[in-house]
């Protein structure tokens, strides 16, 4: 097989079918099994970038796709517990936001 320049379009076609999955799944594995059916190390950066920018807008927008069905059938798995794990992290951002806002009322910044 021959060796494939970054600025080649197939590059970019590889890149896109890593980081589609990586972000509907959540997981960045995805890339590995790519680069290692391609085959080519020059693929490694743009592959990388892709999946990783997939991998983070999909996480900050979204839940994987396991966990929206799981969530849709009503299964009592492990969901649950990343849905109070959320409600205790949110607790704690404001009661953070809320000591830093009480600092600056009390010093007068």
């Amino acid at each position: 097989m021959p060796r494939l320049s970054v600025f080649d379009t197939r590059v970019y076609a590889i890149a896109g079918a890593a980081a589609l999955p990586t972000g509907v799944l959540h997981t960045i594995s995805v890339a590995v099994v790519m680069l290692e059916l391609v085959g080519d190390s020059v693929n490694i950066l743009p592959v990388a970038i892709a999946c990783l920018s997939s991998y983070f807008t999909s996480k900050l927008f979204t839940a994987d796709l396991f966990s929206v069905i799981i969530k849709r059938r009503l299964l009592p798995l492990v969901i649950g517990l990343r849905e109070s794990h959320e409600v205790e992290r949110e607790k704690w951002r404001s009661e953070i936001a809320g000591t830093a806002a009480k600092k600056i009322h009390d010093h007068g910044l």
